[in-house]
């Protein structure tokens, strides 16, 4: 099955482009598919996206076809977007 992923902020610079799409197995889970970007990308993405137990960052608003992602199997066609929180003053 095939997901887009759309990139903003930081993860835009760290994926190396705004959009992509990937290629995953039937059954696989929105987590799945960011360890497999993070895999992808290298270690900076691995580290906007995971904290250092291999948890998602709660602080990264990921969107599943235009709602907040709450996990579960992914289908093919879905539409995620990566939105990093912005922080500075």
């Amino acid at each position: 099955m095939q997901l887009s992923i759309t990139y903003f902020g930081q993860a835009r610079e760290f994926a190396g482009g705004a959009r992509e799409f990937l290629a995953l197995a039937e059954g696989a889970t929105l987590e799945d598919a960011l360890r497999l970007a993070a895999g992808q990308h290298g270690p900076k993405l691995a580290q906007l996206l995971f904290d250092a137990a291999g948890s998602l960052r709660r602080n990264v608003l990921l969107v599943l076809n235009g709602a907040h992602a709450q996990g579960g199997a992914l289908r093919d066609g879905d539409a995620l977007t990566i939105l990093p929180s912005i922080s500075g003053g």
